[in-house]
């Protein structure tokens, strides 16, 4: 995950982030109720750092597009917005040293394999998330 901004914040245009900026900022980020918010705060907890409260939404696309109008920093990983970055409406920008990732998965309960549907679902998964890692630099652990 990476911060993005509006090509018009400082940020973006030094493409680095000073850590003691990080807290003075508002942030647009994905609701509480979901595991990204989790993760975003455990990063900033265990540096010791408090994101200020900003605005949440539960759309994705509703977070760029708040950032894009300058509402605030939003934290996603960047193939979230890969149209917005390439066309130069966001700027992405590392987090800091260290790097915040997500983790994704499928689930099913032991002794219940899965069925004709759920396995055809999760062979078509793995044969996108291989193509969507390999075409955008990603590792897939298929």
């Amino acid at each position: 995950m990476m911060f993005l901004v509006n090509p018009q914040h400082p940020w973006a245009q030094a493409r680095r982030v000073l850590r003691a900026e990080i807290p003075k900022q508002s942030f647009v980020l994905y609701t509480r109720r979901g595991r990204a918010h989790e993760l975003i705060a455990d990063h900033f907890q265990a540096e010791d750092m408090n994101l200020r409260p900003g605005i949440e939404m539960g759309s994705l696309a509703a977070l760029c597009e708040a950032t894009k109008l300058g509402l605030g920093i939003t934290i996603l990983a960047p193939w979230i917005a890969r149209p917005d970055l390439d066309k130069r409406l966001l700027v992405a920008v590392p987090l800091g040293r260290r790097k915040l990732r997500g983790v994704w998965g499928t689930l099913h309960r032991q002794g219940h394999p899965p069925g004709w549907a759920q396995e055809t679902f999760l062979q078509l998964l793995r044969t996108a998330t291989t193509q969507f890692a390999a075409k955008n630099g990603l590792l897939s652990h298929v």
